[in-house]
């Protein structure tokens, strides 16, 4: 994780819901510095391969909710 974003194995890449981790601070590469600042309705694109899914926030608390948008 210090150069790439982590992806949980248990989750799908394409399909459903994908588990990411990355460091958010302290690190030369920080791929979640700014997530603290999504607010509601932003959206959020995820690119892996040549497939590209945009998600929107629409819950924000200890943990983000992100609901499927646009396939």
């Amino acid at each position: 994780m210090l150069e790439y974003v982590g992806h949980f194995e248990n989750t799908n890449l394409l399909n459903g819901n994908v588990g990411l981790a990355a460091h958010n601070r302290g690190y030369p590469i920080n791929y979640f510095a700014r997530l603290k600042e999504l607010e509601f309705g932003d959206e959020i694109i995820y690119k892996q391969g040549y497939e590209t899914k945009k998600y929107v926030v629409n819950n924000i608390g200890h943990t983000f909710k992100i609901q499927k948008r646009i396939q």
